[in-house]
C-alpha cells in the first residue's frame, strides 16, 4: 500500500522525484489499516459540523466574535477556512465528543490519494479535489482582496522543514494544475503581490514579532489568508467551548433544536483552571483532561489522572482550559507483530457547514503522535 500510496504522489507532484517523495513519508505518517465503523458515526460528525458552523453564523455570535476581534485589533475579513477541521473522540455508546475544532488541519490534501492506494471510496459522497478548488475560490470571492491578481502560496515557518512538507508540495502541484501561479513561502516571503495564502503557520492570531508583516497584509486585505486569526477566534479558540459550558442555553438558544441537541451531543464540558477554582478541579482532576487554550500538537497538554500536584500548580493562571476527560478509543489490527491495540481519534474536515472527508489516526501512548509503528493516518470506512 505504501508503495502505491508513493506511486501516486509520484504522479500528482511531478517536480519531486520518487525517491525526494519517498524520504518525505516516513513509515509512520500512513497505515495500511481502515478503521471501520457504523454509518451512524459520520452522520453525527455531519450534523454537529452544520450544528457549530450555524452557531458561528448566528447573527449574535457574528457580533460577539467582532468585538472579541476588536479588542486584539483584528478583523472579520469575511471568508472561511479551507481544510480546517472537527476532531472526535468516539464514546463507549457511540457517541463522537468533540475534542477540538481546528482550523490548521492537517492531511485533507494527501487523504485522497491515501484512499486511492487502497482502493477504498472516498468516505463523503460527492467529493472530490475539485471541491477544495470551488472553496478556494468562494474564499476569494468572499475575501475580495484588493489584489485582483497574483500568486497562490503555501505559508509556514521554515516550510522546507516541517514534517508534513510533501503535503505542501501536493497543494502545490493542486495550485498549477488548477492553472494558478503558486510557491511555498516562509513568513517574511508573503507580499501585497500575492493573492491567496493557504495559511498552515501556527501562530493562530498573528501575534509574534516575526508575524508583523503577515498581520499587516491581513488587516490591509491586499491578500487572502485561509485560515485567518478572525475564523480562529470564531471556532478554533477553546475559549469557545468554555463560553459554551458556562453559558449554554444562551448560545443554544440561537439554534434550531435539532443543531441544539447535535452540539449539547458533542460538546465536552470545559473551564478555565483560575486559582478560585483550582482546589475544586484539582478534587475533580480524574474526570478531566487539561491543555492550552491556545495551542497545538499536544503542547503542555495533561491527563488529570496522572498529573502531579506540582505540575497542577504550575499550570493555574497559564490560561489552562480543564476539559471534561473522554478517553481515545481502541481498535486491534493484525500486524506483522502480531495482533496490537491501537487508539484512535476521527478527524473531520470541513469548508464552512458541509463535511468534506473524514480520516483516523491511530497511535499508541498518550497523544497522537504519529511515531507509533503501524499507526499513522488511517482510512475510514464506514458501513
Amino acid at each position: 500500500m505504501r508503495a502505491k500510496f508513493l506511486d501516486l504522489l509520484a504522479q500528482e507532484i511531478p517536480f519531486k522525484s520518487r525517491t525526494e517523495i519517498e524520504s518525505l513519508v516516513t513509515p509512520e505518517l500512513i497505515s495500511e489499516f481502515t478503521l471501520e465503523l457504523p454509518r451512524a458515526i459520520l452522520t453525527q460528525a455531519e450534523e454537529a459540523v452544520a450544528a457549530f458552523f450555524a452557531w458561528r453564523e448566528h447573527p449574535a455570535s457574528v457580533a460577539h466574535f467582532e468585538a472579541e476581534a476588536a479588542k486584539r485589533g483584528l478583523q472579520n475579513p469575511g471568508n472561511f477556512a479551507i481544510c480546517m477541521s472537527y476532531d472526535f473522540h468516539r464514546a463507549a455508546d457511540d457517541t463522537l465528543k468533540l475534542i477540538e475544532i481546528n482550523t490548521n488541519a492537517a492531511f485533507q490534501g494527501l487523504a485522497w490519494p491515501l484512499y486511492e492506494s487502497q482502493g477504498l471510496p472516498w468516505p463523503v459522497a460527492g467529493y472530490n479535489p475539485n471541491e477544495l478548488r470551488r472553496a478556494i475560490e468562494e474564499e476569494l470571492q468572499l475575501a475580495a482582496p484588493t489584489n485582483a491578481q497574483g500568486p497562490w502560496l503555501v505559508l509556514d515557518e521554515k516550510p522546507t522543514e516541517q514534517k508534513l512538507r510533501i503535503e505542501f508540495d501536493y497543494f502545490l502541484s493542486q495550485f498549477r494544475k488548477w492553472g494558478y501561479e503558486a510557491r511555498l513561502a516562509d513568513l517574511h516571503e508573503v507580499t501585497a503581490k500575492d493573492r491567496f495564502v493557504y495559511n498552515r503557520y501556527t501562530d493562530f492570531y498573528f501575534e509574534e514579532e516575526k508575524s508583523k508583516a503577515l498581520r499587516e497584509l491581513y488587516l490591509a486585505r491586499t491578500t487572502c489568508f485561509s485560515p485567518h486569526p478572525f475564523e480562529y477566534l470564531a471556532l478554533a479558540d477553546k475559549e469557545r467551548l468554555r463560553e459554551m459550558t458556562a453559558d449554554a442555553g444562551t448560545y443554544l438558544d440561537r439554534l434550531s433544536s435539532a443543531q441544539a441537541d447535535a452540539i449539547e451531543r458533542a460538546l465536552l464540558k470545559a473551564e478555565v483552571l483560575t486559582a478560585e477554582n483550582a482546589d475544586d478541579l484539582w478534587a475533580r482532576r480524574k474526570q478531566l483532561f487539561f491543555k492550552p487554550l491556545r495551542a497545538y500538537g499536544g503542547k503542555q497538554t495533561y491527563r488529570g489522572s496522572s498529573v502531579s500536584r506540582k505540575v497542577f500548580d504550575g499550570l493555574v493562571g497559564e490560561d489552562i482550559l480543564a476539559q471534561e476527560y473522554c478517553p481515545a478509543p481502541e481498535a486491534r489490527f493484525e500486524t506483522p507483530d502480531g495482533f496490537q491495540d491501537f487508539k484512535y481519534d476521527l478527524r473531520f474536515y470541513a469548508y464552512k457547514g458541509r463535511v468534506q472527508g473524514a480520516i483516523a489516526r491511530l497511535y499508541q501512548g498518550q497523544l497522537t503522535n504519529m511515531r507509533t509503528k503501524y499507526g499513522g493516518f488511517t482510512c475510514v470506512r464506514f458501513v
